[in-house]
């Protein structure tokens, strides 16, 4: 027994120590900060903790429950989990999320994200443990775990961590690489076939990454001493473009998918990114110090840590003599893959011919992974520097440190550049030594990784900081909402709206919800939520403010939240802690009959209150059920008063422009104006820079928003008398010398035609007989020939059938499925396929089959050779 573990140590010891430094640096922040594994809190940070986690939820509810994975009914008013469930959550390891008891799913989420951090180490030190190019006869094991290490200790690694759908691909990408070696030696494919497969099932955008670097990667590896260079060309594209066919049931269904999402990035936008520099190179520069910031949202600025002494050696190797030709190769592809994080049109192409949203060079890890093998090459030619050469770099490192600090933007404690600069230091004292002969080069490399390692392992300890967050539970009021919703009782096609909350609460409660946060969310309902005043963001929208109409539009039952300034027509029917629970008096059910004018309704052009007053007289011929008012207001900021612009108030709204005076977090404007009669009040704001908004009538604060929200939202002020004075002030998330605009509008409801309105919408409602997650059926009867209006979204894999017959369905504001009837009784139905997974799921079984085929020929020839040659014997 004892042999044996000595032989897997000796053998494999270098992986498990590679799986074990992760897991080390989670217990070394777990103690050190009490955080999550062996303390509170979580490390669901960012994505990982509002969306992926619910994601996870759902999932794991559909499973155990036997749910179609097709649609789900909990988030978005309704939404394709398919391609959701195809982005991120693909994977072999979410056969253990889905395997553990519900109570566990939160730490079992967890240690995935941290099991594929560790297999990325893994994998990647296999790779510098196996490729051709490592030649070195000694040191190889200690070489291959530090870049290894490199590589998942990077700060390009820490910050996947969180997103992590992406790294799948990301562990089997080292795989890849070696996979080509072998192709190209021998000519074997079927397993770069099968692990390519493999990656493009997990995340074919991801994948798509990578399968542009194996090209380029294939033409580096392939040189004069390859054989049959075309027939291996010829093998390697085939087999990708296997590859490609066999992963056709997530890529056609997710392509297709995309054109039916929100995007705020316009065709100019696009044009301004190809055309520009993204990225400052000198404020770059500083992302090469140890200890520095993980930024991962809105920042261009790239995660380039990939330790000191590997920054060093990058410097190193450009003034080393090295065989030319295996340089220049490196060299170029070094810079097309860097470059690319500086030029607009090479990211472009990266990210999939689109700008990314929010999290920028995603394609980094492509970086880490190229200095890395640069550092390997180095290493292997160490006898080729000379002193000059580590003068010059010293020098040149000086600069451009000193350049680097100069342009850092937010500067930390100064000890973390001190280290910076002792370090770089050291690095360039001992390859003096090393070219002085005082070391030897066997001395100089277990220096360097040793240094390196612990380099390495101490930033990571620091950056993992960021993964110090409050479980998600303490957050947005999440445990009082539980207790409020638990055990309620919605009839079919009723929904719950949870404000305050994360915007996939119905996710995590299995409860029917209009909000969501999702990259897969229909963009059209995104688009009529923005025109309705709701919160929104790209790929996330959210109900709250609701009119008793808008009520009746999504068919919200019941809502949670901290103040009633967010629903209207409700009861209060519970309250836990700061949270209250609220029941909508008056709804019409998942569909309703409406006037066939309803298809004119322009919903998504007209503002918040237009389109509600057009779609009443249009659905209904009642009169508008909103006033638009203009009281007289005085805007201020924190050093003069602002003025409306007069071509937006002629058109309802009280729109400012300015440019901020105040540090960043303490910027603040206000408006004041008098009620002029007794009313019920409403109130429309929009900034992409608002944080919070407060309400104070008659100096008392009846309002204030409990956490920060997006860009807009609707405020049931509530009824209000002639003579008091109302005080609006937001807080704006705005830096000094940043340009801002903003925009309110205010309007007071009319309940009487909201009555008569609402007679006619709840006269003729559809019966729910049956429904489930792809499949409602319901009857209703038509008084007369018109559109039964529903909240169910219109989206392509969503077919309609009135009395057995499949119809053309019409699109109400090019969201909302409505159904044309003739007068009568009708049985009405829906059924939910996500568009194209049919043919996407034929085209992935002709490429397997023809994977399968090619083996069985394969086998039945080499034993039928086998068999000859037996005979010839």
């Amino acid at each position: 027994m004892q042999i044996k573990v000595k032989e897997l140590l000796k053998n494999k010891g270098i992986y498990i120590v590679a799986f074990g430094i992760p897991w080390l640096i989670v217990v070394i922040h777990s103690v050190i900060r009490n955080g999550w594994l062996v303390g509170g809190g979580s490390i669901l940070r960012g994505d990982s903790g509002i969306q992926y986690y619910q994601l996870c939820v759902e999932l794991w509810n559909k499973i155990h429950s036997g749910e179609s994975l097709f649609y789900s009914w909990n988030a978005g008013g309704g939404f394709d989990f398919f391609l959701n469930f195809a982005y991120y959550l693909v994977s072999p390891f979410t056969i253990l999320i889905v395997a553990v008891s519900k109570r566990w799913l939160e730490n079992t989420v967890q240690i995935v994200m941290v099991l594929k951090w560790s297999c990325i180490a893994v994998t990647m030190t296999y790779y510098f443990m196996h490729t051709k190019f490592n030649q070195m006869k000694s040191h190889k094991k200690l070489v291959a775990l530090t870049l290894g290490c490199v590589f998942a200790l990077s700060n390009c690694i820490l910050n996947f961590v969180a997103y992590f759908n992406w790294n799948d691909v990301i562990i089997l990408f080292p795989l890849l690489l070696l996979e080509i070696e072998r192709m190209l030696e021998d000519g074997y494919w079927k397993r770069y076939y099968c692990l390519l497969t493999l990656a493009i099932l997990c995340n074919f955008y991801t994948a798509y990454q990578v399968c542009i670097f194996l090209l380029l990667w294939f033409v580096f590896v392939m040189n004069s001493d390859v054989k049959q260079k075309v027939r291996k060309f010829a093998v390697f594209m085939t087999s990708s473009l296997l590859a490609a066919i066999s992963g056709l049931v997530v890529i056609i269904p997710c392509v297709a998918g995309v054109a039916n999402r929100y995007s705020a990035i316009t065709e100019q936008d696009k044009r301004l990114y190809v055309s520009s520099i993204i990225a400052n190179v000198w404020k770059s520069i500083s992302k090469l110090f140890v200890f520095d910031t993980v930024y991962d949202v809105t920042d261009l600025r790239p995660n380039l840590y990939i330790s000191v002494g590997v920054a060093s050696i990058l410097l190193l190797y450009l003034f080393t003599k090295i065989p030319k030709k295996e340089k220049i190769k490196t060299t170029i592809l070094y810079f097309v893959v860097t470059g690319s994080i500086y030029i607009g049109a090479l990211s472009y192409v990266w990210h999939g011919f689109s700008v990314p949203n929010a999290v920028y060079h995603r394609f980094l890890y492509l970086y880490v992974f190229l200095s890395c093998f640069i550092c390997m090459q180095l290493i292997m030619h160490i006898q080729e520097v000379r002193l000059r050469s580590v003068v010059f770099v010293l020098l040149l490192g000086c600069v451009l440190i000193v350049v680097g600090f100069f342009n850092v933007q937010q500067y930390q404690e100064f000890y973390t550049y001190l280290i910076t600069i002792l370090l770089f230091a050291l690095y360039q004292i001992i390859c003096v030594l090393q070219c002085r002969k005082s070391i030897t080069s066997s001395q100089w490399i277990t220096v360097l990784c040793i240094l390196i390692m612990g380099e390495l392992i101490a930033n990571a300890v620091y950056i993992f900081s960021a993964y110090d967050v409050t479980d998600y539970k303490d957050k947005y009021y999440i445990k009082d909402t539980e207790k409020l919703v638990d055990g309620l009782q919605l009839a079919d096609g009723e929904r719950v709206e949870m404000a305050h909350c994360t915007r996939n609460m119905g996710l995590m409660e299995s409860l029917p919800s209009d909000e969501i946060f999702a990259s897969y969310c229909n963009g059209a309902d995104v688009y009529l939520h923005v025109s309705l005043g709701q919160c929104f963001s790209t790929s996330a929208y959210e109900f709250c403010g609701g009119s008793p109409l808008l009520n009746l539009m999504f068919n919200i039952r019941y809502g949670t939240s901290m103040s009633e300034y967010n629903f209207s027509d409700v009861e209060k029917v519970g309250q836990q802690g700061d949270v209250t629970l609220y029941k909508t008096k008056r709804l019409a059910g998942l569909g309703y009959m409406t006037s066939d004018k309803v298809l004119d309704w322009q919903g998504t052009t007209l503002g918040p209150i237009e389109a509600q007053n057009q779609f009443v007289q249009y659905a209904t011929g009642e009169n508008a059920i909103f006033d638009i008012i203009y009281p007289e207001v005085t805007c201020n900021d924190i050093v003069s008063t602002l003025h409306p612009n007069d071509e937006y108030l002629n058109k309802g709204f009280y729109y400012y422009e300015y440019t901020a005076c105040a540090p960043k977090g303490q910027e603040v404007t206000t408006l004041n104006f008098t009620i002029e009669e007794d009313m019920d009040l409403y109130m429309v704001s929009n900034s992409e820079s608002l944080q919070q908004v407060g309400v104070m009538i008659d100096g008392e604060q009846t309002y204030f928003e409990p956490e920060q929200r997006q860009m807009q939202e609707t405020l049931h002020i509530g009824k209000v008398k002639k003579g008091q004075k109302i005080i609006i002030y937001a807080a704006h998330d705005i830096s000094v010398g940043e340009k801002n605009s903003m925009w309110y509008q205010f309007a007071k409801f009319n309940e009487d035609n909201y009555a008569k309105a609402y007679e006619k919408l709840s006269k003729n409602v559809y019966n729910i007989e049956q429904m489930d997650s792809t499949y409602v059926k319901g009857n209703i009867t038509a008084e007369q020939d018109g559109i039964m209006m529903t909240s169910i979204q219109a989206m392509d894999g969503f077919a309609v059938y009135v009395d057995g017959q499949q119809i053309e369905y019409k699109k109400v504001a090019d969201t909302m499925i409505g159904v044309p009837l003739k007068k009568g009784k009708h049985v009405v139905e829906f059924r939910y396929q996500t568009p194209y997974f049919v043919q996407g799921a034929i085209g992935s079984l002709i490429g397997i089959f023809i994977f399968a085929c090619i083996c069985l020929y394969d086998k039945f020839r080499k034993k039928a050779s086998n068999e000859k040659a037996g005979t010839a014997e």
